[in-house]
Order: structure tokens, then C-alpha cells, then sequence
């Protein structure tokens, strides 16, 4: 389980809760914080941050799988995953529909790129990925480069996590990224729209990936951390 506001990341384990499947429309179960579990520790856990429960190795967290109506015999047990999990689901379904044949520099030359949440509801071909150029890691950078990739191609994997203006040149748009570099992720921001490409990727079965959400109402403020 996650939610759109915090980088927590929980995994409970339990019988059969792996099994529980989606339903918006009409889920007969809800999650629900386990207040007298003789191992939670709920009010320290909702004022500790992220970070800090990553590092604490005891079980302080426990959840009930409430009935929320009446529930039929035979009837099956499903949950609601959260209105990002569907938008994200449904993303993905587009995206395995869209046809293979999309011409990169078609996209090259878009000059706005989604971040990764828009691409939840907007996502790109899934014959797509981007690259950031080598030269943001060394490299003072211009905001206009237009011949970069034509001196080296070199560019790592990378993700555009946020879109802004400068803010001492607030006409020009720039990005936060994370880049794959050596088996390990690097974030950088005010990277210009040039130094990031589309190129073709190998396409296979792409899995379905995404977080259940925590209701709202589950989600302390000291764990909402993700911008």
C-alpha cells in the first residue's frame, strides 16, 4: 500500500490479503487501522516520517479488512486499490493498445515532457523511453543546446519527475529528473528540455506496477512527504 502524497511504501502480509481483488464501483471491504493490536504502536508510527520507519525493524503497523456492506455467500471479497491505482491501471491499458510504429523524432521535437504522474492518465508509446544527457553530471548546462546530442549520444535512462520555471530565468522551463547511472539512481533538477531525448526501447510484456492506495483518511501528515 502507498498513497500519491507520501513515498511510504507498506507491505502487509497475512492470509490470503494478497488475493483480495480491485472493485471502484463496489468494493465489500475496507481497510481500517487495527487500533488494539498488541504489536501496533499506531500513535508513533503516525508522527514518525518515512525515513525514520524504514529504519525501525518491529512490527508497529496492523490492519483490519472491514465488511462495509452486507456480503452474499459466494460472493467474492473485493477492495476499492484507490483512484490513482485505477487511473494508473487504466494508463497502462491505453498504453498496451497504442501502435508500436511512433516516430521519436516525432516526440523529439514536443517541447514540454509529461512527469511521471501525468503519465499515469497520459502515457507515452510504449516503444518510448528517455534519456538525460551525459553532460548534466559534469557539464555546466545551456538552456538552449540544440546540437548536444550530435557532438555524443551518450545518455542514461532517466525519469522526469517534476516540470518548473527557473527561478532565475523564469521564461525558460526546466526538470527534475532521476537517472539510472552505473546501477544507481541519480536526481538532478534544472535540466533544460534539450538535454533530454526520447529513443526506441526493445518492447516486451510490460508488468502492471503500481501501489494500492491508503485511503486519505489513513495517511498521517508526518508521512506526507512527496512533492
Amino acid at each position: 500500500f502507498g498513497h500519491v502524497s507520501s513515498t511510504i511504501l507498506l507491505c502487509p502480509y497475512g492470509i490470503a490479503v494478497s488475493y483480495i481483488n480491485h472493485s471502484r464501483r463496489r468494493p465489500n471491504v475496507a481497510i481500517r487501522w487495527t487500533p488494539n493490536h498488541e504489536l501496533s504502536q499506531l500513535d508513533w508510527s503516525f508522527t514518525q516520517s518515512p525515513l525514520r520507519l524504514a529504519d525501525h525493524r518491529n512490527i508497529t503497523l496492523s490492519m483490519d479488512y472491514v465488511a462495509i456492506r452486507d456480503i452474499k455467500k459466494d460472493e467474492e471479497v473485493v477492495i476499492d486499490y484507490g483512484k490513482a491505482w485505477d487511473q494508473a491501471y487504466k494508463g497502462h491499458s491505453r498504453q498496451q493498445l497504442q501502435p508500436l510504429a511512433v516516430s521519436v523524432e516525432k516526440y523529439n521535437h514536443q517541447p514540454v515532457l509529461l512527469t511521471e504522474a501525468e503519465q499515469q492518465t497520459l502515457p507515452y508509446p510504449i516503444n518510448l523511453g528517455l534519456q538525460c544527457h551525459s553532460n548534466i553530471l559534469d557539464s555546466p548546462m545551456q538552456f538552449v543546446n540544440k546540437d548536444l546530442w550530435k557532438k555524443s549520444s551518450i545518455g542514461y535512462d532517466c525519469q522526469i519527475l517534476e516540470r518548473y520555471q527557473h527561478p532565475e530565468h523564469p521564461q525558460v522551463t526546466v526538470y527534475a529528473v532521476r537517472m539510472m547511472v552505473k546501477d544507481t539512481f541519480r536526481s538532478l533538477g534544472g535540466v533544460p528540455r534539450d538535454y533530454v531525448r526520447f529513443v526506441e526501447k526493445e518492447v516486451g510484456e510490460v508488468p502492471f506496477r503500481f501501489p494500492m492506495q491508503l485511503p486519505d483518511k489513513m495517511v498521517p501528515n508526518a508521512w506526507r512527504d512527496a512533492k
